[in-house]
């Protein structure tokens, strides 16, 4: 079987929670008798020049207009014409609401489709109105057009019952823990292992960064605060990021996968304060890395962090800075939470979810296949 992801930046991946779930699934899927064809975009990948996909994954690159607006949709659109000329794939992963918009368009070429939603992208405040309608109009053609909706929540279960009145497919997201690093280029920031702070994220609003520098200054602490991620489009908000910041903040950019490993390995605490959220991949990396998390309490978070030691309201920097000086002074709870995160990493395993995602493709692709047997006999039925 040959699944063709579309939608996602790129791979190997640098920066956004979808790119390193498509190179994670993409390189399990052959041990499924599964191989991939990964869309990428020229820019995302640049960096990588001596990178070479893993046997069973084969790296498309065409070209997109990078701008904030026309950069996913030009590159959807190039990716569907590929798909037009090229050897038939047998199905089409498409991955967030707005490349979705291009779903009646892979139906046309009589392709089976699934759609995967990691959050509601409409609702981030990055989008103005224009491209919110843009992104509601690719939720309600992903519901009407795909074969199967995939999602990564029980909030979005929830969501699309409720809306829309189908019941989605929910796939929860995974993660795994890096190799061991010692803590060599974190020494040269000089970060003390278990004495810092770490949030991975791309820095935009919805992620709440700003709030978490807000509270962090008001927490009498030596500990760090260390912020990896990018802002590709949002370099107004990173520099209002950086003037937030006290000097006890040190932001490291986008983090490749050495310096994650570091990062994770030797943090002594995990935060994401996000307003708006999928499942995040790096709250899952931090639960295998058996990190105390501290996360804010909206539903997509609170179903991997269930424990209220582990929570403060959303958008509410008082409880958070309290929460924030509560734990960094209780050394008892951060272990009680470490070990609540390493039981909660195992239901998190590339394992089971690459299982569900193999049998959904052959699922999916049985089911096209024994409606177009019905189709065609209906035809020659006199």
């Amino acid at each position: 079987m040959l699944v063709a992801m579309v939608g996602q930046k790129g791979i190997p991946a640098s920066l956004g929670g979808v790119e390193r779930y498509v190179e994670e699934l993409a390189a399990r899927l052959p041990n499924h008798g599964i191989e991939t064809v990964v869309y990428s975009r020229p820019w995302y990948i640049r960096g990588a020049r001596g990178y070479r996909p893993p046997a069973g994954v084969h790296r498309v690159v065409l070209p997109s207009v990078p701008t904030k607006h026309l950069d996913t949709i030009s590159h959807v659109l190039a990716s569907v014409a590929d798909l037009a000329t090229r050897q038939p794939v047998d199905i089409v992963h498409v991955h967030c609401l707005g490349p979705a918009l291009v779903t009646p368009l892979l139906r046309l070429l009589r392709l089976p489709v699934v759609v995967s939603v990691q959050g509601l992208d409409w609702r981030r405040a990055k989008w103005g109105a224009l491209a919110r309608r843009a992104l509601r109009a690719g939720e309600w053609t992903a519901c009407r057009f795909a074969h199967r909706i995939v999602v990564a929540s029980p909030a979005l279960v929830e969501y699309f019952e409720h809306t829309y009145g189908i019941t989605p497919t929910f796939v929860p997201n995974a993660a795994s823990a890096f190799p061991y690093r010692p803590p060599e280029q974190i020494a040269r920031w000089r970060l003390v292992p278990g004495r810092f702070i770490l949030v991975v994220t791309r820095l935009v609003p919805e992620k709440g960064i700003h709030l978490l520098l807000e509270a962090f200054r008001g927490v009498p602490t030596d500990w760090r605060l260390v912020i990896a991620g990018g802002s590709m489009y949002e370099d107004g908000y990173e520099r209002s990021l950086r003037a937030l910041a006290d000097e006890r903040v040190l932001f490291v950019g986008p983090a490749d996968k050495k310096l994650l490993a570091e990062l994770y390995h030797h943090a002594g605490l995990f935060v994401l304060p996000s307003l708006i959220e999928g499942m995040s991949l790096a709250l899952l990396e931090a639960l295998h890395h058996g990190l105390p998390c501290l996360v804010s309490d909206i539903p997509e978070n609170a179903a991997v962090i269930a424990d209220k030691a582990g929570q403060f309201r959303c958008g509410d920097v008082a409880h958070l800075r309290s929460r924030l000086a509560e734990l960094l002074r209780d050394e008892s709870m951060r272990r009680r939470l470490a070990e609540y995160a390493r039981r909660q990493a195992a239901r998190y395993s590339w394992t089971a979810v690459t299982e569900a995602m193999a049998e959904l493709y052959r699922a999916v692709v049985a089911e096209a296949a024994r409606n177009r047997e019905r189709a065609a006999v209906a035809l020659h039925v006199p």
